[in-house]
């Protein structure tokens, strides 16, 4: 039985939208060698569609597995606006129970659990903050506090008069999230409260790319938005995350199967995402625009919210199309449009050629927003990144037929149309790219996974414990799991500290570098020689504590003190590296440093007997698969 692979525990906020996206951050961390457990809580809107989604993930995914917390109980007097940040705060006794049974390398958190940090806290755990949202949003919110302080008034309050924030394009405070109007309701303290402890996690995880938003992640890495004496943590774009679709993939054969029939760029594609539904007026509106735009068209159409209650944790009713659209839209646009009831495989859509425009509550090209922070997204899409046009009256009740035709025809048909969805081609070219091997975002997470999960991870299995002292030694801890040990301990030398030097030179010269130190510990970064990671571990494990008397290393038998530790000039004692060259695999093993007459000895200092280095971890990067695998030897 081999080593324990380190695990990290995900935990989404209460309802589908934000577990989706942690599901798909988890497929990522499996891939990459953690063991992935979501701990789940139970949500106060729920639908019968959760279970489902899950049992589709756990059959695709073996390597992710789910834990529900015990339900709690609510008072039964919280405004709906505060049920979910309730059901995280008052499950947080059972998280630390769980938590604490089998303790994590690292625990991600959601913006919505950010109470949960002070369970991490508690167990020593490091915390991650995970943002769905892109850099802009993120800004915002490590910015609320500096708002807050600046003003008396709430955001509503303020009406048309703009809110300022570094790194990003000022908006009207009428698309402030609904929620954070009244400074002095629960809400708005609950999300004041989450901003503040952002600065209080290890890092913070973003649904973006940097070359999408690349002024509000400069303005954000240089501490701009934060109060002044707090330190802003590292920030790792790592998307865009696209889902995959695993359950009921089938319902979507009818919708790409007619895009298959149609001319390229030439379906506009209209869907709002699961809550995004519009009232049966707006349903009528926006199919008159569509008809009336003479484009073709696809539509996902949904029940509107009024024909079930939102509290109902059953799944929404199938929408009656009869009752919703115009009497005769449907035989009037057949051959040129299609309508599907309430869901489409979106990702495969989007990717078809046939599809040249998106009208949609968040995202480019036509942003029609509607709930959550999409009237803020709306401004940055369109202002900022200039990729999208809004629907004018969008923030009204209804937007007119006339409107949703004018902006259809305009997107399809016009030159300025034609630049927009030109310019989009552009960013998700750039999107892909930035999750291919070797690209922004695919580095920077294989870079987090490694360096912060992995190693530490591997360093703090939870297992049997006990302590080991030696003379100059300090402590040393030796953890048994699974048949394997690994040695962990300080070190010993301040020359230690050249390390990251020793690597950057090789970096330099683009070799796979690995140095024998007790604490297997990224200490610099590294270049793979196929440049498929542009960060890697310097793997570390030094032989610090044989005893006094001779021990082989690399087959040459020596002392102590005629050990060069490649600590002194790497232009001396230069480190050797396995890597295997053209293969798939690059190992990583843990390997001998230069042996040689040491010029100065007094530079070396003695020790007293001590525990034997009995095994040393090593890790193996599967280029084909993308992960990590991990074994020790002696």
């Amino acid at each position: 039985m081999g080593p324990r692979k380190p695990r990290v525990v995900l935990y989404p906020s209460p309802g589908m939208g934000h577990l989706v996206s942690m599901i798909e951050l988890g497929k990522l961390f499996a891939a990459r060698g953690l063991a992935v457990t979501v701990a789940l809580v139970d949500s106060p809107h729920d639908t019968s569609a959760t279970g489902p989604f899950l049992a589709g993930v756990s059959a695709a995914n073996p390597s992710i597995s789910f834990h529900r917390l015990p339900q709690v109980k609510l008072l039964g007097s919280e405004p709906p606006e505060m049920l979910t940040f309730e059901v995280v705060r008052l499950s947080n006794t059972h998280l630390r129970d769980f938590l604490a049974g089998d303790t994590p390398a690292v625990i991600v958190l959601d913006f919505f659990c950010s109470v949960a940090i002070d369970v991490a806290t508690e167990l020593g755990i490091p915390a991650y903050f995970f943002c769905t949202s892109g850099a802009q949003i993120l800004a915002f919110f490590l910015h609320l506090a500096v708002l807050h302080g600046k003003s008396t008034r709430s955001f509503g309050e303020m009406g048309q008069e703009l809110v300022h924030s570094p790194g990003i394009t000022s908006f009207p405070a009428t698309h402030v999230i609904q929620r954070l109007m009244d400074r002095d309701s629960a809400p708005y303290k609950a999300f004041l409260n989450m901003s503040t402890n952002l600065f209080r996690s290890q890092g913070i995880i973003v649904n973006t790319f940097r070359l999408l938003e690349p002024r509000a992640m400069d303005t954000i890495v240089a501490g701009l938005c934060a109060p002044s004496g707090l330190r802003t943590p590292p920030v790792y774009c790592i998307g865009p995350l696209i889902k995959s679709e695993e359950v009921d993939v089938k319902r979507g054969d009818e919708s790409l199967a007619w895009l298959d029939t149609q001319p390229k760029g030439s379906v506009v594609f209209l869907s709002f995402g699961s809550l995004g539904r519009f009232s049966a007026k707006q349903t009528r509106k926006g199919a008159a625009g569509v008809e009336a735009s003479g484009q073709r068209f696809l539509w996902v159409v949904g029940t509107p919210p009024s024909a079930y209650s939102s509290k109902n944790s059953e799944k929404p009713p199938e929408p009656d199309l009869d009752a919703l659209l115009p009497q005769g839209f449907l035989e009037r646009t057949r051959g040129r449009g299609l309508v599907v009831k309430s869901w489409a495989p979106q990702r495969d859509v989007l990717a078809h050629d046939a599809v040249g425009c998106f009208v949609t509550d968040c995202v480019p090209m036509l942003a029609w927003s509607l709930y959550a922070e999409q009237l803020m997204n709306a401004v940055f899409l369109e202002k900022e990144m200039e990729l999208a046009v809004t629907m004018e009256g969008y923030d009204k009740e209804v937007v007119e037929a006339e409107e949703v035709a004018k902006k259809v025809r305009w997107m399809m048909d016009s030159d300025d149309g034609r630049v927009l969805r030109e310019r989009t081609l552009v960013v998700m070219r750039q999107a892909k790219e930035a999750l291919l091997k070797g690209g922004e975002s695919e580095t920077t997470l294989t870079g987090l996974v490694l360096e912060h999960f992995l190693i530490p991870g591997i360093q703090n299995l939870p297992q049997n414990e006990e302590q080991h002292k030696g003379p100059n030694c300090g402590g040393q801890r030796r953890r048994e799991h699974g048949g394997e040990e690994v040695n962990n301990g300080r070190y010993m030398r301040s020359e230690t500290n050249q390390l990251p030097n020793l690597a950057s030179s090789r970096a330099r010269e683009e070799e796979v570098v690995t140095i024998l130190h007790r604490v297997v510990t990224p200490r610099a970064h590294v270049r793979v020689q196929d440049g498929f990671l542009a960060r890697i571990l310097l793997s570390v494990q030094t032989i610090m504590d044989i005893r006094n008397d001779d021990k082989e290393i690399g087959g040459k038998r020596v002392t102590l003190e005629k050990a060069i530790l490649a600590l002194d000039p790497p232009t001396r004692n230069s480190v050797e590296h396995n890597g295997s060259g053209s293969s798939s695999k690059e190992s990583f093993d843990p390997i001998t440093p230069a042996i040689g007459e040491t010029p100065n000895l007094q530079s070396v200092e003695k020790q007293g007997p001590t525990d034997r280095v009995e095994s040393l971890t090593k890790i193996e990067f599967d280029h084909e698969s993308g992960s990590f695998a991990f074994g020790t030897t002696v």
